[in-house]
């Protein structure tokens, strides 16, 4: 009778050998049968041969550790029945009947399509061409707003436009780039999908830098505008990344936001490079950053003037025992 040699190996896999009635060799010479890369087995190791009533006896062939069945450590023969494991090294055996039951196959659903990538509601919506389009449109807006109201020149139709068109040229090359990746890897070209994430990048980055110059107009001196931006740079490009990756790839939700992490952090550890590679020289022209923005009075931050009259004169001081 035919039975089944299932072999799970020290590394979790598991192979399956059918005995036809003929001896199998075991051990980690590669002239053996079945070859077992355990470094607890000998070269060869033991035997394996089925008797005339279809009984499995494995012979030990004089190796080091001998054979386990159980608590039992055997050096010479020993009867394997159905479903009784033994143990050569840290190799286990099993020997097990053809025919024996199995449980039914599970139901399998239908696999999403990649014409409508899985995942997030925010990444579905995103598949979608009017939602797309909106937000792109949008985005352009507020951008084409933020433009005129920073521009202080005569021409600031003109500026306002050509700037715009940069900024939708640029919007749309990037688009594209990515378009042509999801393209090849998934086979859809997801244009207006990738537009969208682009688009949601660029219109966080226009309402951020107006809260960023408020808060700069406001509070100069803070330590927090500048944590505020990285926080700002890390979430964009994280964003930007992870959208991208969820219309070109397939990987897991957790994967490509470990993707996008790690790309954020190390876009994060240039910028950060770069600033304190730059050379700042002395120079007694102050700088102020900010722009003027047509705020209340009352949210100012002030000091009246006999506060200001208090520090002019505690700088002078110091000033005359510097010069002294």
């Amino acid at each position: 009778m035919a039975m089944i040699l299932e072999v799970l190996h020290p590394d979790g896999a598991r192979t399956r050998h059918m005995l036809n009635g003929q001896g199998l060799s075991l051990g980690r010479g590669l002239g053996n049968d079945i070859v077992l890369d355990d470094p607890y087995v000998d070269a060869s190791h033991a035997r394996l041969t089925l008797d005339e009533s279809g009984s499995l006896l494995v012979e030990d062939l004089g190796s080091v550790n001998g054979l386990v069945s159980g608590t039992d450590r055997i050096f010479g023969r020993a009867l394997v029945r159905p479903g009784e494991t033994l143990r050569l090294g840290r190799t286990q055996l099993r020997l097990r009947d053809p025919n024996e039951p199995l449980p039914p196959a599970l139901v399998d659903a239908p696999a999403p399509s990649l014409a409508v990538p899985s995942g997030s509601r925010a990444t579905r919506l995103m598949s979608s061409t009017p939602v797309s389009l909106g937000i792109a449109g949008l985005a352009l807006v507020v951008y084409a707003i933020a433009a005129w109201l920073s521009s202080s020149g005569r021409s600031s139709a003109s500026d306002v436009m050509s700037k715009s068109l940069g900024m939708a040229m640029i919007v749309a090359v990037w688009a594209g780039l990515w378009s042509i990746a999801s393209r090849i890897i998934v086979h859809q070209f997801r244009f207006v999908g990738h537009l969208a994430v682009v688009s949601v990048i660029v219109l966080g980055g226009v309402l951020y830098g107006y809260l960023h110059g408020l808060l700069e107009f406001l509070y100069p001196d803070a330590a927090f505008t500048d944590i505020m931006g990285v926080v700002a740079v890390f979430g964009c490009v994280g964003v930007l990344v992870a959208g991208h990756l969820a219309l070109t790839s397939a990987m897991p939700r957790r994967r490509r936001w470990k993707i996008a992490g790690i790309v954020a952090a190390t876009v994060i550890g240039i910028v950060g490079l770069s600033a304190l590679s730059k050379d700042e020289s002395f120079s007694d022209v102050p700088t102020y950053s900010a722009t003027l923005l047509p705020v209340a009075g009352g949210l100012v931050p002030t000091k009246s003037i006999d506060q200001f009259e208090s520090v002019a004169r505690d700088l002078k001081k110091e000033v005359d025992q510097l010069a002294k």
